[in-house]
């Protein structure tokens, strides 16, 4: 179940994804964009992404 989410939270961070534009574009982008990546070494701390 982990990997789906990571997989999941993977294409949500992708340059051409349209959550990662719309927050590309905003004030809280940066924390957003470290929000996932927190979450996603949480999921999967031997993965360096």
């Amino acid at each position: 179940m982990r990997s789906l989410v990571v997989e999941s939270l993977d294409r949500v961070l992708a340059e051409a994804s349209e959550p990662s534009e719309l927050w590309e574009e905003s004030e809280g982008g940066r924390a957003w964009k470290r929000s996932i990546g927190q979450l996603r070494q949480a999921l999967d701390p031997a993965s360096r992404s």
